[in-house]
């Protein structure tokens, strides 16, 4: 079974979220496995029913602070109220009771329903995804309302997490500190397992692969120059793939200019991904372009061609774009073997111009519709 927690946090109930995800799963044909999931329905009617409300004695002591000193009933009037409190604890105390019998015997029918689901003796596996993406107070609560679940006969649940957001969401929200987190997860946690680091270049790749681009699009360059530069940028893989999102945006509603720009647009997408201003401030002002250079330029010399040929030439294709594109407003940078480099890779955007201020445009035209996807 399988739960975006991240795309059900607009639910109230963050149970029934979770129960409708298990509910979805079971099929019409699959008679015995609904029979079970009726029976846990049922059993979750009466939990949820049963389940009290807070109404604290002294909360309502604390809520009577108006009534002055002056006022000479005003003692007999707190002693009535808290009198009153104290019959709603007990009688919230009774229900609590009830709560917990209900509980128990919904414990009881889901692992009746995970032994008729489950694969061969197997637990049946719920596997709880994008719990750190979701509403902070959604999250909390959600962990708080199913992990009594986690502990039932045939059920295993999987928490696919960033676990450091995740404790310090809930450290906000419940109000303890950030170093307490991982103390507040054990409670739900019994065994971690760490991923491996998700490959950068195989993620983007296959997702460039996957994009609807025209003909003749150098989806392989495209996708290692973004590689290359994320790692630079230190970008993480969702961050390159809301790139990759706005990238294809980007180029269904401008195929013609897609054409010239095809490997340098998705670079100056990536590279402003965290400074939306970086691309006009590098048009606008030669010292912060000369900067840029001069980073790129030092980026590329960490790199021996010899040692690790296709991380340079990477390197060196994004330094041609980024050189050839502010080569007017960076002279000092660049050696005149790097400028007529620069200047026959800007020739080869427009055959008929070598206007840069018209290059600058359009690809500052398709980097501002791409941030209306943010």
């Amino acid at each position: 079974v399988y739960f975006d927690a991240w795309s059900s946090d607009y639910a109230n109930d963050p149970l029934l979220a979770f129960m409708n995800a298990i509910d979805s799963s079971v099929t019409e044909n699959d008679k015995t496995a609904k029979k079970a999931m009726d029976a846990v329905k049922n059993t979750l009617k009466k939990v949820i029913k049963a389940s009290p409300k807070i109404a604290l004695n002294w909360a309502l002591r604390g809520g009577l602070q108006f009534i002055t000193d002056d006022h000479e009933n005003a003692k007999d009037e707190i002693d009535a109220i808290s009198e009153i409190g104290a019959a709603l604890v007990e009688q919230e105390m009774a229900k609590f009771s009830t709560t917990r019998k209900m509980l128990d015997e919904f414990g009881e029918k889901l692992s009746e329903l995970g032994k008729v689901m489950g694969d061969a003796g197997k637990p049946l596996v719920i596997f709880v995804d994008e719990l750190d993406r979701a509403r902070p107070d959604y999250a909390v609560e959600l962990l708080e309302r199913v992990k009594h679940l986690f502990a039932v006969e045939n059920l295993l649940v999987i928490l696919s997490v960033d676990t450091q957001k995740l404790g310090h969401a809930a450290s906000q929200v419940i109000g303890f500190s950030p170093d307490d987190s991982d103390g507040y997860l054990r409670r739900f946690i019994d065994l971690d397992y760490r991923l491996p680091e998700v490959s950068l270049n195989k993620l983007i790749s296959a997702h460039i692969k996957a994009l609807q681009l025209p003909e003749g699009h150098r989806r392989e360059q495209t996708a290692n120059n973004m590689a290359c530069l994320a790692k630079f940028r230190k970008l993480s893989a969702r961050d390159c793939l809301q790139v990759i999102q706005r990238y294809q945006a980007t180029a269904n509603s401008f195929p013609k200019l897609l054409e010239e720009y095809t490997l340098f647009l998705p670079v100056v997408l990536l590279d402003a991904y965290h400074n939306h201003n970086k691309l006009e401030l590098l048009m606008h002002d030669s010292a912060e372009a000369s900067k840029h250079i001069s980073e790129l330029k030092g980026w590329l010399t960490q790199v021996n061609e010899e040692e690790d040929y296709d991380e340079w030439w990477n390197r060196k294709q994004i330094f041609r774009m980024y050189a050839g594109w502010l080569s007017d407003l960076q002279r000092d940078q660049l050696t005149e073997e790097e400028q007529d480099v620069a200047s026959r890779w800007i020739s080869g955007f427009d055959r008929r111009s070598k206007n840069l201020n018209r290059h600058r445009s359009a690809l500052l035209k398709m980097i501002h519709y791409s941030e209306s996807f943010r």
